[in-house]
């Protein structure tokens, strides 16, 4: 009987992968059309920076205007791959929108999951009905707005969670645990 030919192995698909190592921006600016809207999002960035270090840490500092108000985001991500391949990650975050501030900083076990959140979060701004609004929620209180949160590891799959600030004329304080951050099933 006559043998048969080998076939041929299909060469296995490269993935592809790029790195930023450093970027520097200045003085750029991105309109943005949208169907259901008839002015454009404008983006001015005044500087945008970007540099990984050689531990794999990200290094952010970006400023600019959207839509005439003010857009700043500072601080770190270590490691950057934490984002996309999960596993443990550590940060400090500053954003401003407008007059609105969002400082988070702390550590996430798992990000992919997460799972073991050490995470402390406070914003700030002088009206919460704008965020409600921008959010696309229901109207809950006018005013200004200055609030905690923090996300702690409580137990293996428990998270605790402590709240307090004041949303306009709103003033919450609590606290509680929950089985997991999205989704949660089980609480107190």
């Amino acid at each position: 009987s006559a043998a048969k030919p080998k076939a041929e192995k299909a060469p296995a698909d490269k993935k592809f992968s790029w790195r930023i190592q450093n970027l520097d921006l200045t003085t750029c600016q991105l309109s943005v059309h949208r169907r259901k809207h008839n002015k454009p999002v404008v983006v001015q960035l005044q500087q945008a920076q970007l540099q990984t270090s050689s531990d794999n840490a990200l290094s952010v500092n970006i400023h600019g205007v959207v839509d005439e108000q003010v857009l700043a985001l500072e601080g770190n991500i270590s490691p950057l791959e934490a984002l996309w391949q999960g596993g443990l990650m550590h940060h400090e975050l500053k954003l401003q929108a407008g007059e609105n501030n969002l400082h988070s900083s702390g550590s996430v076990a798992d990000l992919k999951l997460v799972d073991g959140a050490n995470v402390q979060l406070r914003f700030s701004g002088p009206e919460f009905n704008d965020i409600t609004e921008l959010l696309a929620w229901p109207a809950l209180s006018s005013g200004p707005f200055d609030a905690k949160l923090s996300l702690t590891e409580v137990a293996m799959g428990q998270t605790g969670l402590e709240l307090d600030g004041n949303f306009g004329s709103l003033k919450m304080n609590g606290s509680g645990q929950l089985d997991r951050i999205i989704e949660p099933e089980h609480g107190t």
